[in-house]
């Protein structure tokens, strides 16, 4: 994000090109039902909004079949339909009138026409996931494991390239019956790309965005069949998928009979615009892609090229030597049970869970991919959980420049804070608005709240602020004894405008990471905390302003005003029936004079609730929303399965400011379900926190006004959480 914004950039030559910035509408991620296996069961399902047409993920978990289907979402009235152009299936009931990418993909006389690639463990080198003897193809090694002692190598690889002739559980036919060629999406989330979607007002990219207008618009999400897949957003039909070299090793348990559920590809991609050349600029559009629970590590792919509608560019997404080596740029993924050199920068590679973190102002845009500070572009992500140095680390992989090296900052090398922690999700500061973020800000499994400096032009000056300290330290303390709160969602950041500068930082507590993470019930806590660096220019570049010195805030709350629940719950009424609301405080914050505080906090009140999802802001205010959960538990998995538990989970969403943490000026919930919000649903001084159904949905409209059913909300963007499957042993 940009503190010092100059705004989002459309280069707008015609009428028609401005016609289409105005147009532009992106909604958020959102969950849906799937089908149940025993008692509840949650879908994974995802949703993005991109253009005029809606595009969700999902899957079918009594079957572990995945999919991805459009919608058609209509320009005034946000009313959904099936998409045409993807395929109508007459005679079903939506959603399943709608043809998907499973559908597609099953749909294929031959699986020979799909173009999988993966990367050689020997050779480093970017391969067809096929079985040929040959010239750059999989490597002894890899085919050893397909192998196991039956020799059935060559089956089991065409098996997961989608034949389907060995299915049935016989001699003849030994592998396991699937339901489509495609598998589960659990927990990657969907992502939309069409062409070029920043801001840069650098060197040949207004001459890139004209070029790639015509792109072939794509959808990319990750399988727990073994693939990133990458499908056409025109017609839902593949284009390409990518085996990371990371998840080979437990490839062959998908072709058993006895296969339990495991995760694969389970990351979420993200894309962005990166200028990759040397002595003239060179503009390609990257993807970053991650396993999630499937295995550690990430990879990165040019998918500049996908082909475009009007035929002018060709498709490089193509089993060419020249094309493949173009498109996998680097696989970094291991599997979690590969041996690593303690020394070795995939010691620190762990398994990355984290969403994208998306330009506030520019949804289709991910801050995580940048120009640094030093010229060079590079992606910048948490390394994870569960690495085999255990320690938190900011990862900038460099995305241009001879060597693409991976430069690592570590935030605690030795101490508590450096065994079984690991980094999270980054949030990137751009404090003058030139491009370039100046710091980071993210959390830690021990509770920490880490700010890095990337001021200099110069990457060996880059750390950690404060000296090495964190920032702030997440504590909550219960009969004197006071536990840790873990980090896992990005905060969000937002510049302080109560007259002392600096930046509010805003970040919740909570995780859902292990099995035993469903049943916890530790107190999480909402923080909003004031950073009040200054910072000065100093020959034009900005510089920390050391004039002003400024300590890390530390841990405790004694510097902190309490946000409470007040009063008792008020049950909803109409179609607001069956949601609980209630009322906040509206405690003062008071950063100057005597009694300055340095922010405020709010301890969630449901027992085993936690924060897993990074809070966004309502429109371009202040106000906070911030949705939480509480995990479904009461089952108990002893195997690495997806089987959810038999209690459903518990949401809840609250607007909060994130200067003082005090409710919104204007009522924004529906409290009696009447569609209208006046003084009938202000209830005294107005509710300002709610229960959410499972599977909430909503379309954005109109400045992102919400038409949601009986989710009826005011300017309030809705949004469901993922369901709570376990992710890692």
């Amino acid at each position: 994000m940009a503190i010092n914004s100059r705004g989002k950039f459309y280069p707008a030559k015609t009428s028609e090109d401005l016609k289409n910035a105005f147009n532009e509408i992106v909604g958020g991620i959102i969950n849906d039902n799937s089908k149940p296996i025993t008692g509840y069961a949650g879908s994974g399902t995802t949703n993005i909004r991109a253009d005029l047409a809606e595009y969700v993920s999902g899957y079918e978990a009594d079957k572990w079949k995945g999919y991805v289907y459009s919608n058609v979402v209509a320009k005034t009235s946000g009313t959904k339909s099936a998409n045409p152009a993807w395929g109508i299936i007459n005679g079903q009931n939506p959603p399943k009138d709608r043809k998907t990418t499973a559908d597609k993909l099953d749909e294929l006389a031959s699986v020979s026409t799909r173009v999988i690639l993966t990367t050689n463990d020997a050779t480093g080198a970017a391969v067809p996931f096929e079985w040929d003897v040959g010239v750059g193809k999989l490597s002894a090694a890899q085919k050893a494991v397909f192998n196991a002692s039956d020799n059935l190598g060559e089956d089991r690889v065409n098996f997961l390239r989608g034949d389907r002739t060995k299915e049935g559980n016989t001699a003849a036919r030994p592998f396991r019956e699937r339901a489509s060629r495609q598998g589960d999406i659990v927990n990657s989330s969907v992502w939309y790309v069409k062409g070029a979607v920043s801001n840069f007002n650098l060197p040949g990219y207004t001459s890139f965005l004209a070029a790639q207008k015509a792109r072939i618009p794509m959808v990319y999400v990750g399988g727990n069949d073994g693939m990133l897949h990458g499908f056409s957003a025109v017609d839902g039909m593949e284009k390409i998928a990518y085996v990371p070299k990371g998840v080979i090793k437990t490839l062959p348990l998908l072709t058993s009979s006895n296969y339990a559920h495991r995760y694969y590809v389970d990351g979420s991609p993200f894309t962005g615009d990166v200028d990759v050349g040397t002595n003239a600029s060179d503009w390609r559009t990257l993807l970053v892609g991650s396993l999630g629970a499937g295995g550690k590590g990430y990879f990165v792919m040019d998918v500049t090229k996908p082909g475009t509608t009007d035929n002018s560019i060709a498709s490089n997404f193509t089993t060419n030597a020249t094309d493949r080596a173009n498109v996998v740029l680097m696989d970094k993924t291991l599997n979690k049970a590969d041996a690593v050199a303690a020394g070795s920068d995939e010691a620190d590679l762990g398994h990355i869970f984290a969403t994208p973190v998306v330009d506030e102002a520019n949804p289709a845009k991910t801050t995580q991919i940048a120009k640094l500070n030093n010229g060079r572009w590079a992606v910048i992500m948490g390394n994870g959980y569960n690495s085999t140095n255990e320690r938190p680390v900011l990862l900038i992989q460099y995305l241009s420049g001879p060597d693409r090296a991976l430069k690592k900052i570590v935030a605690a090398s030795t101490g508590t804070n450096a065994v079984g922690n690991g980094l999270s999700a980054p949030r990137v500061v751009d404090i003058n608005g030139d491009g370039s973020p100046d710091v980071v800000y993210a959390g830690d499994l021990k509770g920490n709240l880490w700010k890095f400096d990337l001021l200099s032009n110069n990457a060996d000056n880059w750390g950690v602020a404060f000296s090495g300290s964190p920032f702030y330290t997440a504590t909550y303390q219960n009969a004197g004894v006071s536990s840790t709160q873990p980090i896992t969602a990005a905060p969000t950041v937002k510049a302080n405008d109560r007259g002392v500068g600096g930046v509010m930082v805003a970040f919740g507590t909570g995780q859902n990471v292990t099995e035993a993470d469903r049943t916890d019930i530790s107190k999480q806590t909402i923080y909003s905390i004031l950073d009040s660096t200054r910072y000065k220019l100093v020959s034009s570049r900005l510089a920390l302003d050391t004039s002003v010195t400024v300590s890390p805030v530390g841990t405790g709350t004694t510097d902190l005003v309490a946000q409470t629940l007040v009063g008792t719950a008020i049950n909803g009424d109409g179609n607001s029936s069956g949601r609980v609301f209630w009322k906040m405080s509206a405690n003062t914050v008071t950063y100057t004079g005597a009694n300055a505080k340095k922010g405020w906090y709010f301890n969630l009140p449901e027992t085993g609730e936690r924060l897993l999802k990074t809070m966004q802001f309502f429109d371009n205010s202040n106000v906070l929303e911030v949705l939480t959960q509480v995990p479904a538990s009461g089952g108990n998995s002893q195997e690495e399965t997806c089987s959810p538990s038999p209690q459903e989970e518990k949401q809840f969403r609250t607007l909060l400011n994130i200067m003082d943490g005090r409710k919104p000026n204007v009522q924004v919930m529906d409290l009696n379900g009447d569609g209208i919000y006046n003084t009938a649903d202000n209830q005294d001084r107005g509710v300002s926190r709610m229960s959410t159904s499972k599977g909430a949905k909503g379309i954005a409209i109109n400045k992102r006004i919400i038409k949601s059913g009986d989710d009826s909300l005011a300017r309030l963007p809705e949004q469901a959480l993922r369901p709570s499957w376990r992710q890692m042993q």
